[in-house]
């Protein structure tokens, strides 16, 4: 019976997370988000709020603010001086049904591949299929434009 017991203890103990982290505060704060990226990113550097670090070979920048109950994931794509007019609607076109949770995004020049989401509700799960969507987003670019391998929202014929 006693041997049940600490059995049951010591399972229950590491499947519970560890007392302050991000899952037992049930919401995601900059320490939450850091411990996230910690977990699932490499070559990491910056500081709470602003953060470069690699994932699957892919250099990506996070951006968090507490305060505006924000963050957002983005990694370069392409020049954006190379866009025309019908690449840019391929852009518009990917976000509509192909890029899901991810964006394409024109700035400064530059084609980005964004996910963007409320700070307070990430989990680890989204934030590492944010993570693999802007990845995808950039090695899709020129191709499928797809963050997956999943079309959403393509109205049929009948209802455009």
């Amino acid at each position: 019976m006693m041997q049940r017991l600490a059995t049951a203890t010591l399972m229950l103990a590491l499947l519970l997370p560890a007392p302050g982290s991000a899952a037992r505060r049930g919401r995601t704060d900059l320490a939450a988000l850091q411990e996230y990226l910690e977990e699932l990113t490499v070559d990491r550097s910056g500081f709470p709020g602003q953060w470069l670090a690699r994932y699957e070979g892919t250099r990506i920048q996070v951006f968090a603010h507490e305060g505006k109950g924000r963050m957002r994931v983005q990694a370069p794509v392409a020049s954006a001086s190379d866009l025309d007019s019908a690449g840019l609607r391929t852009l518009l076109e990917a976000n509509y049904d192909r890029a899901l949770d991810a964006r394409y995004a024109v700035h400064d020049g530059t084609v980005w591949a964004l996910f963007i989401h409320p700070l307070e509700p990430l989990t680890r799960e989204e934030l590492e299929n944010g993570l693999e969507a802007v990845v995808n987003l950039r090695r899709n670019y020129g191709d499928s434009f797809a963050s997956g391998p999943t079309r959403f929202g393509v109205p049929p014929p009948g209802l455009r």
